[in-house]
C-alpha cells in the first residue's frame, strides 16, 4: 500500500508494477481467497496474476506439502506433511478416492492450474483427454471437485505444469515425440478456455536421451526451471532466465550424479516444507528419499506399489 492509499502488486524484482487500484485496465480487481492468495481478475473474470500458482503440492491447506499416491486397485491416497523430517515428514494417509483405474487415467498430476490457491489433479486419459480436478482444501473423498475438461489430443505429450512465462499462472508444458519442449500459457480462463497458443522453447529433448524432465523453482529465483534427468544418471538444471520463447532457458549445470535409469526416479518439490524446491528421488525397491543440500533424507518404504504423484 502506497502512501496515496494506491494498492501496487510487483513482481519478484520489488519494482515492476502488475497491477495496482489506479490501473488503467477498466473494472479489473483483486480477491484475498482463502490462505492468503491474492488474485487479479480482468472484467471478463478471467485470472490476471495470481500469488499461489506456485504454492507446494498441499491438499489438506495446512501449508505443508502432501504427497498423492495411486495403489494398484486405482484408488487415490494423500499423505499429508507433518513440517517433520526424515520418516516424520509424512502422517497416516487418508483415502481420496477410486476409480482411478492406470489403464483409463494413464497419467496424473498434480498443479494448482486454476490458480485459486489450491492444488488439483490434471488427469489424463487413455483417450488423449485432459481434465482439471480441482482442489477444495478439504480432505477425505471430498479433496476433489468435480471435473473440468481442459483439452483433448493431449497423448502426443510427456506433461508438465509451472509458471514458465512469468506471469503468475500456472503453464502446461508438453515435450513431443520428436523431442520439442512447447509451453501452452495460462490465459486466466477456464476449461476449454483455460490455454492459450502454444510456443516452444527448445529442442533435442529427445526421450531416448532425457529420461525425466521436471517443473520447479529450483534455484529460489520465483521463475520455473527445468531438472532433467539424461539417460547417463546426470541431473541437469537449466534455470529459467525470465526472458521467454527460445530464450526461455538458460546453460545447464549438473546438480546430481549416479542417478541410474532404472534405479531411481528423479522429483522436484519442497518435500521438507521449508518454502524451497529440492531433489527428491524413489529406488526401485519403493524407498523415497529427500536431497536437501549435500544430505539425504529417507522418508520412507514400501512405495514401490504405488504411483507417486509429487
Amino acid at each position: 500500500m502506497q502512501s496515496d492509499g494506491n494498492f501496487v502488486v510487483y513482481k519478484a524484482d520489488g519494482t515492476t508494477p502488475v497491477w495496482s487500484t489506479k490501473t488503467n485496465t477498466p473494472y479489473s480487481y483483486a480477491v484475498l481467497h482463502p490462505r492468503g492468495v491474492l488474485v487479479l481478475y480482468n472484467a471478463s473474470g478471467q485470472s490476471l496474476w495470481t500469488s499461489g500458482s506456485q504454492s507446494r503440492p498441499d491438499y489438506n491447506g495446512d501449508g505443508y506439502t502432501d504427497v498423492v499416491t495411486r495403489d494398484a486397485n486405482g484408488e487415490l491416497w494423500i499423505y499429508p506433511g507433518t513440517g517433520g523430517s526424515g520418516t516424520g515428514t509424512l502422517g497416516t494417509r487418508y483415502f481420496a478416492g477410486n476409480g482411478w483405474w492406470r489403464d483409463h487415467w494413464t497419467r496424473l498430476h498434480t498443479a494448482d492450474l486454476n490458480n485459486d490457491g489450491y492444488t488439483d489433479i490434471v488427469a489424463r486419459n487413455h483417450l488423449g483427454d485432459l481434465y482439471l480436478y480441482p482442489g477444495t482444501g478439504r480432505t477425505g473423498t471430498e479433496t476433489l471437485g468435480n471435473p473440468v475438461l481442459i483439452g483433448t489430443g493431449w497423448n502426443a505429450y510427456d506433461l508438465g505444469f509451472g509458471d514458465m512465462n512469468g506471469d503468475g499462472r500456472t503453464d502446461v508444458i508438453g515435450r513431443d515425440g520428436s523431442g520439442n519442449l512447447w509451453v501452452y500459457p495460462h490465459q486466466g480462463g477456464t476449461g476449454t478456455q483455460s490455454l492459450g497458443s502454444r510456443f516452444s522453447i527448445g529442442v533435442g529433448w529427445g526421450a531416448a536421451d532425457w529420461t525425466t524432465l521436471r517443473f520447479a523453482d529450483l534455484d529460489n529465483d520465483h521463475r520455473t526451471d527445468v531438472l532433467a534427468h539424461r539417460n547417463d544418471g546426470k541431473l541437469y538444471l537449466y534455470p529459467n532466465t525470465g526472458k521467454g520463447g527460445s530464450s526461455t532457458l538458460d546453460s545447464p549445470s549438473v546438480v546430481g550424479v549416479a542417478w541410474w535409469n532404472n534405479e531411481w526416479t528423479p522429483y522436484a518439490a519442497d518435500l521438507n516444507s521449508d518454502g524451497a524446491a529440492e531433489q527428491v528421488g524413489l529406488t526401485k525397491t519403493g524407498e523415497l528419499y529427500d536431497f536437501v543440500g549435500s544430505d539425504r533424507f529417507l522418508i520412507g518404504t514400501g512405495w514401490v506399489t504405488y504411483d507417486v504423484v509429487l
